[in-house]
């Protein structure tokens, strides 16, 4: 009986330092971009440019530290397609946040919690309670309150809908190839897939900047502040996906991905009075309260 108590514990802390810690290290790497990087860069070019670095960090961090042996052609086949959906992500991310509201960018890229809660469903039998789906539903009411109204209720742009629905669909496919990953009898391979991934990605990145490049094309104003902030997220982003395809063995997909975006809302809010000294609105409070309870019911079986 102690020892069933003591595991149950165990359990119980495991599952509350995975819903804290993903949260909290991708705020720190928004917050590292918003310091280091978000002043730098000015075009769609030096984005992708920006961007191949930041992945070519991660994918040689991951290779030189962890991988000792060669993937198997399955591990190369996932890491190509979180490649090029990390890529599609980043690039139509970018396009429809220059041509629509931010609110409501944030709120279609919210909806890729949708696809890969109905594939871990109806693969593998992780379906939601009635309480879940509850906390799902909160997370999207949470993001209303959140996004700007008087810019939103402008309407949308043809360039932007699409934008914003294939930034949703790429952030959906890169959850969803996790999901099968860790599913998968190659899920030993983790380091090789999340090295490869970013490799393919620094090469897809590489190959945009040449084609967004400009002859005008202004010279990134490269600093010591700049240089660090890259390094810095390039090893957070490889700790933070090597972690996750693990994580995702631990829980049912849906809690980790619902309450992961729920707990990003919060910690963002908290980060923006801190680092960036922006005043909280009467909606950004009911938003982060929202997104609160949303991660507590998703989280009740």
């Amino acid at each position: 009986r102690v020892n069933t108590l003591f595991f149950v514990r165990y359990k119980m802390l495991e599952q509350l330092f995975i819903l804290l810690f993903f949260p909290l290290i991708s705020t720190v790497k928004v917050v590292i971009q918003g310091i280091c990087a978000k002043s730098k860069i000015k075009t769609q070019a030096q984005a992708s440019l920006i961007n191949s670095i930041i992945f070519l960090i991660t994918g040689v961090l991951m290779l030189a530290l962890f991988c000792r042996t060669l993937p198997s052609a399955k591990t190369v086949i996932y890491a190509i397609a979180f490649g090029v959906f990390s890529v599609g992500f980043q690039l139509m991310y970018i396009a429809a946040l220059r041509t629509g509201s931010v609110g409501l960018t944030m709120i279609v890229n919210n909806l890729a919690v949708i696809p890969p809660t109905i594939m871990g469903a109806v693969l593998y039998g992780e379906i939601p309670s009635f309480i879940q789906i509850i906390g799902i539903v909160l997370l999207f009411v949470a993001l209303l309150f959140l996004s700007d109204h008087k810019s939103s209720s402008a309407g949308v742009s043809k360039i932007w809908f699409i934008s914003a629905l294939f930034c949703m669909l790429s952030n959906s496919g890169t959850k969803c190839v996790q999901i099968l990953f860790s599913k998968s009898t190659v899920f030993g391979e983790s380091t090789s897939f999340v090295a490869l991934s970013y490799f393919f990605a620094a090469a897809l990145s590489l190959i945009l900047y040449f084609i967004f490049k400009k002859k005008d094309e202004p010279k990134i104003e490269w600093d010591i502040k700049l240089t660090a902030g890259l390094i810095l997220i390039g090893i957070i982003l490889g700790v933070y996906n090597y972690l996750w395809v693990i994580a995702l063995t631990k829980m049912p997909s849906f809690i980790l991905i619902v309450a992961n975006s729920c707990l990003c809302l919060v910690f963002a809010w908290i980060s923006d009075r801190i680092f960036f000294k922006k005043k909280a609105t009467k909606n950004q409070i009911i938003s982060v309260v929202l997104a609160l309870i949303s991660a507590i019911l998703t989280n009740i079986k």
